[in-house]
């Protein structure tokens, strides 16, 4: 019977009247206590087979059957629970209508998803009408929250009598995306496709003869879908060619009508799928792709037997693979209406798994899947038809020859050709529903679920076992009603053999104790609870592993080319001595160390249960085996079970393993290693959670070296040189990398290097001359070394590094520099190593010196530069004059008031007062700035240029400034480019001569006494180029003459003071055969007397480095040693000057720099000239040094004198000084050169006007 409510059935069972005297039976056998477990196996058993079995209509039958059923129900209430933990209580089932129409009988079903996209997870209902309104339908659930409502698509509609009587789903194009395949009675086969949010409907095939099935699968094993179909007494096979359908005859029939097809893998001696079709003339038939061909086999037959809609699953777990089922049409009671069909290859066996008792039964539709909650596995679900009967749908399960059926509904007859199964109820969880078709109208059909006991709280402890220890199983059962039966379920290492226990002890918890199993062992169990009424809960099924006892050696060796650890996922308890700590990370090792005997373990956090550790530590570890980017681990998670027991502490550590870089391998994996004489590349500070590489001294083989957050690393030095290298061991994906536990795991090898001695250049050598330097290092320690830097310095111009990441332990090497050409004069050089923690700095650095001899003589070099001041350089205006007391004095130009003295011995400047500005028109120095020194009176005179005529006087003593006036100007020029002072002494007077410039060719002379200007003097000649005096002219005083220079024409005058006449002389030389350029006297340009040898000195400018010197008494001009370009690599320009400072050149550059440059003569050629030109002046003949001792000593002549000397070292600086009485016709001790180191000298005489030049060599 059946009620509709609400569009549900509610199906219940036929027993519904139960008498008082069956209650009063059942009363009296509460008490019954003897019953043994026979007894309940058999009352359960003939429970079981009642249930199965039609219900029959006798009254008394019914009473006696629900005694037996009662009796059976309390034992088994008060009993615990058998080993199979299913309970066999009858399954109820609601059904909810979820399509109808008025006319029109329903066909086949197919559920199937992803007909929208291959994300589209929502399962959809096809089916078809035929005959009458021959509609194909696609029904899908639109409902956000329960019930279900369904929206009917109808993509097309069958013309004629071409309804749609056949369905299957499935990916047939191969897009991933599914599609609905419909067979209309026809013969059409058609696509329905969803295109651009509609349904789109192809034709695939339209041949005559209705599609009575249709299958879709990969039915010729060749990677793509094929549509498989039965119509009329043929087999069709359909695909997709990638531009078009194809269709193909595949199996001619017998005859008799194919009414079902399908496709699986069910013979077990092919590979892949084969295709199985049944016929109205009761065969069964295998139809196989060979590689060339469809070839087919019957595997039953039955003449009197119509077979249809087949099914492939593995639903009778007796066999192996899968089974086809199929329904008998002409069912007779002996010949069975579900038949199960098994076997391979040409030997096949049948079984009836349904024979109705009683009345013929017809079974022409059927579906498998998982429908029934009590049972495990695949279930069959067919519609059987009885005639005159009611029809019903039964539900079969069971396996071998042990079949059980329930009846899930039963209906008049009424027309019923469509079942299916599917996940169509989004709103249940538990196992899939049934479709089926009765006439005109779509049902859903699910399993009623009866409401058992609510188990929560389930754990157990512990949570990963030793194998020692008893497990304790802890669950709440919480229910309304009466428990009446509680059980738990455990089976080993499988489920398939589950074993009850009963519950140990109550409180508000239920406690079950499983006991202990064997290492490795891994336990599932379940709790089973039932109330009063029968609702029966199952718990999930939970499990846990014994942990493996095995030594760190067992965890990590492995065999042959895999690294993965044979207890990869499996818990391990293990012990070892801690080696090294990194925050919650660490590792141990144990005894005797080396290979195989190292891990790194894991946690996620320390809490008390895991316990800080130190390195030297004993511990005992659980946890659970992993690889982390190809590394064996101990993951230690304490939520999980894991833990760490300290066992003691202060252990000496495993012994460590020494390897190099080449032999690091798997085997040494979590160990504690050290590698000899490594190397970083990079400088700098060690950054926390980075990796540097290490380098062997061959620089053939490097490793990574992770520096972990938690050491004392990050923020320290990274090592510069080798270093002994230990630290544990991991692999991360294809590298494994050391980490350093702390800072004295980098252990840096002691290094002393220093420079031994300078081979080259030697000690003189010609100018012009290229040299390869050369100098010997020495090695002290005999280790290697690594970022060594030896530099070479030569002077102030030439500067050279070698640098040497890596240098092997040997006693001494010799480097080699640069090639070397230097400039004239003497050079010192110095070599120095330079190496981050050496040993001993002191024997670093070796100095020695060069002389570069030079054709025309003479040095340059460079002294200190001008302060900085206010912030300029040196450019117009800028000028230079000497007084006495070796100081010289500077205008630094350049728009600037300052002014400066510089001590030529302590090569020191010092700030003097600023020229001051006049109140009405306040100028600063600039282009014609010029500067000139009265010995007589001790006075500086200056002109301020930049287009003023202000004349200003300085007085050293008070160092302080007087303003003098004007200057004359014939033509109302202010000062400008090419103007000069000069003083001179004509009688007893005292002139200041001055050359305008200014692109004029003025000449006056001031008075110092009378303090006014002479305007009457002859001007300056324009010939011989015919130019007046512009940017570029300078002027000098020369004993009785005034020497002067016209910039841009490079005429040449010497003006007699005598006779106020001038002398054109030979003209600066415009090509320079130094330079090999013709240049003329420009912005710069200066001149400079030494009137110890009558000699004219001249800076051509002009943004050249010439130097000339004029001999007067030939008219000549000699070029001599050009002026360096310096570190700033830059010529003399404008604020260029020059002075003579007793011998000494000194020369400001200009050009926007600060240098100023000193100039040392060669003595020899000056002293030829001197001897040849004027009358010779008595000298000494010889001076003796003592290179070992301290003295220098002067054999002098008969004649004795008063002997004036100076002592420089090679940057100019004098270091001795004095005047001594020479002793007649004897040597005697002239200078004492004790405390003076090792070099090369300047020694110079000054006797009377004559000054003699010599090199010294102190050597200690």
């Amino acid at each position: 019977m059946k009620t509709e409510q609400s569009g549900h059935f509610n199906l219940t069972n036929p027993i519904r009247v139960i008498d008082n005297t069956l209650f009063l039976a059942l009363a009296i056998l509460l008490f019954i206590r003897g019953i043994g477990q026979s007894a309940l196996g058999g009352l359960a058993s003939l429970f079981l087979k009642a249930r199965l079995k039609p219900c029959p209509t006798n009254l008394l039958f019914n009473k006696i059957l629900f005694f037996v059923v009662i009796i059976s129900l309390f034992i088994l209430f008060n009993f615990a629970l058998a080993q199979n933990p299913i309970f066999p209580n009858p399954a109820n089932w609601d059904t909810t209508r979820i399509y109808s129409q008025a006319s029109g009988t329903l066909q086949k079903i197919a559920i199937g998803n992803k007909l929208k996209g291959v994300n589209d997870d929502t399962f959809r209902i096809a089916t078809g009408q035929s005959p009458l309104n021959r509609n194909a339908i696609i029904l899908t659930d639109t409902s956000s929250m329960p019930p279900m409502r369904w929206r009917a698509d109808i993509p097309f509609t069958g013309d004629g009598n071409n309804g749609v009587v056949s369905v299957a789903i499935g990916d047939v194009d191969g897009d991933g995306i599914n599609e609905i395949i419909f067979g209309q009675a026809g013969g059409n086969l058609k696509r329905v496709k969803w295109v651009s949010n509609s349904w789109n409907v192809a034709q695939i095939d339209s041949q005559g003869g209705q599609v009575y099935d249709i299958a879709i699968g990969d039915a010729d094993n060749n990677g793509a879908t094929d549509i498989i179909f039965a119509r009329y007494n043929y087999v069709f096979r359909s695909y997709w060619t990638g531009s078009a359908w194809s269709t193909t005859q595949i199996w001619s029939g017998d005859g008799s009508l194919c009414h079902g097809v399908a496709i699986g893998d069910f013979d077990t001696i092919f590979t892949g799928n084969e295709i199985v079709v049944t016929t109205a003339g009761g065969r069964v038939v295998r139809i196989r792709w060979n590689g060339s061909s469809w070839d087919y086999y019957i595997l039953y037959y039955n003449s009197i037997c119509n077979f249809y809609d087949p099914a492939i699953a593995d639903f009778d777990t007796s066999n192996l693979g899968n089974e086809i089922v199929f329904g008998n049409g002409n069912a007779t009671i002996n010949n069975g209406s579900v038949i199960e069909l098994y076997g391979s290859g040409n030997n096949w066996q049948i079984r009836a798994i349904y024979t109705p008792t009683g009345t013929n039964e017809a079974h022409q539709n059927l579906a498998v899947g998982d429908v029934l909650d009590e049972h495990n596995g695949i279930e069959i679900v067919s519609i059987g038809i009885r005639g005159s009967a009611a029809d019903s749908i039964r539900v079969l399960y069971g396996s071998g020859t042990n079949w059980n059926n329930q009846v899930i509904i039963a209906f008049p007859l009424v027309p019923t050709f469509g079942i299916a199964v599917g996940d169509v109820n989004k709103y249940r969880d538990y196992n899939q529903e049934i479709v089926f078709a009765r006439n005109t109208i779509l049902y859903e059909a699910e399993q009623r679920i009866p409401p058992g006991p609510n188990i929560t709280d389930i754990s157990h402890n512990p949570l990963i076992p030793l194998f020692n220890e008893t497990v304790t199983v802890r669950a709440k059962i919480l229910d309304s009603l009466t428990i009446i039966a509680d059980s738990l379920y455990y089976a080993i290492n499988n489920q398939s053999n589950w074993q009850s226990i009963p519950r140990s002890h109550l409180d508000s918890f239920y406690y079950y104790s499983i006991l202990a199993q064997d290492t490795g062992t891994v336990v599932y169990y379940f709790l089973i609870a039932k109330n009063i009424k029968g609702g029966r809960s199952q718990s999930p099924i939970f499990s846990y592993s014994v942990a493996l006892e095995h030594s760190i050696y067992q965890i990590q060796h492995t065999f042959g080319p895999s690294d993965t650890s044979p207890d990869n996922n499996r818990y391990v308890h293990t012990k070892g001595i801690v080696t090294g700590v990194f925050g919650r990370f660490f590792n141990i090792e144990e005894e005797p160390g080396s290979a195989w005997r190292g891990i790194h373990i894991r946690r996620p956090a320390i809490s008390d249960t895991l316990p800080y550790l130190t390195i030297g530590d004993s511990i005992s570890v659980l946890g659970r085996v992993g690889e982390l980017a190809n590394q064996t681990v101990l993951n230690v998670f304490y939520d999980s079970g894991g833990w760490v027991q300290r066992i003691g502490s202060n252990f000496p550590l495993p012994c460590t393993t020494f390897v190099p870089i080449s032999q690091i391998a798997e085997s040494l994996e979590g160990t504690l290693i050290l590698i000899d004489t490594v190397r970083f590349k990079t400088s700098g500070i060690f950054q926390p959670n980075t990796v540097y590489w290490a380098y062997n001294f061959a620089e053939t083989c490097s490793i990574p070296v992770f520096i972990r957050s938690e050491t004392n690393i990050p923020n320290e030095s990274i090592p510069n040189g080798y270093l002994l290298l230990t630290g544990c061991l991991n692999q991360y994906i294809n590298q494994y990398q050391v980490m350093p536990r702390m800072v004295s795991d980098l252990n840096e090898l002691p290094v002393d290097f220093g420079a031994e001695e300078i081979l080259s250049p030697p000690e003189t050598c010609n100018y012009g001359t290229s040299i390869t330097p050369k100098v010997i290092i020495r090695n002290y320690q005999m280790t290697p070394v690594a970022n060594l830097s030896v530099w070479l310095r030569i002077g102030n111009n030439y500067n050279n590094e070698r640098f040497f990441s890596r240098l092997a332990p040997k006693p001494y090497d010799t480097i080699e520099f640069n090639p070397w050409s230097g400039n004239p004069g003497w050079q010192q050089i110095k070599a120095w190593t330079k190496l981050r923690n050496d040993r001993n700095p002191n024997n670093d650095t070796v100095i020695d010196s060069v002389y570069v001899q030079s054709a025309s003589g003479g040095f340059w070099a460079e002294r200190k530069n001008l302060p900085l001041g206010a912030g300029k350089n040196v450019k117009q205006g800028g000028a230079l004059v000497y007084t006495r007391s070796d100081t010289l004095f500077a205008f630094k130009g350049n728009n600037t008031t300052e002014f400066y003295a510089y001590n030529t011995t302590t090569d020191t400047w010092i700030k003097k007062e600023s020229l001051p500005l006049l109140a009405l028109k306040p100028k600063r120095v600039k282009r014609g700035g010029a500067l000139t020194y009265d010995k007589w009176n001790n006075k500086i005179y200056a002109l301020k240029g930049n287009n003023s005529r202000e004349f200003w006087q300085y007085d050293l003593s008070k160092d302080s400034w007087s303003y003098l006036g004007e200057v004359p100007s014939a033509q109302g020029k202010g000062v400008k480019g090419g103007s000069g002072l000069g003083a001179c002494k004509i009688g007893q007077n005292i002139y200041l001569y001055f050359i305008k410039g200014s692109k004029t060719n003025e000449f006056y002379a001031y008075d110092v006494s009378t303090k006014t200007w002479r305007t009457d003097l002859k001007p300056i000649p324009l010939l011989p180029s015919g130019k007046p005096m512009k940017d570029g002219s300078c002027m000098v005083v020369g004993g009785d003459y005034i020497y002067c220079l016209k910039g841009g024409y490079n005429d040449f005058y010497a003006y007699s003071v005598d006779s106020d006449t001038w002398l054109i002389k030979k003209s600066l030389p415009l090509y320079s055969s130094i330079a090999q350029k013709k240049k003329k006297a420009k912005d710069g340009a200066g001149l400079c007397y030494d009137d110890t040898m009558n000699l004219v000195y001249c800076l051509k400018g002009g943004n050249t480095q010439e130097f000339w010197v004029y001999y007067p008494d030939l008219d000549t001009w000699v070029e001599l040693e050009t002026i360096p370009k310096g570190l700033s690599n830059k010529r003399v320009k404008s604020g260029g000057a020059l002075t003579n400072a007793d011998g000494l050149v000194f020369a400001l550059k200009g050009n926007n720099t600060r240098e100023l440059w000193c100039y040392t003569p060669k003595p020899e050629p000056h002293r030829v000239f001197q001897m040849s030109l004027f009358k010779p002046k008595p000298c000494p003949t010889e001076i003796i040094t003592n290179p070992k001792g301290n003295t220098i000593k002067l054999k002098s002549d008969s004649n004795p004198r008063l002997i004036n000397y100076d002592l420089y070292n090679v940057l100019g600086k004098k270091v001795k000084g004095g005047l001594l009485e020479a002793i007649q016709g004897s040597s005697f001790k002239l200078v004492d050169t004790k405390g003076l180191p090792s070099g090369v000298y300047i020694l110079r005489i000054n006797l009377d006007k004559t000054k003699i030049t010599r090199k010294i060599i102190i050597s200690r």
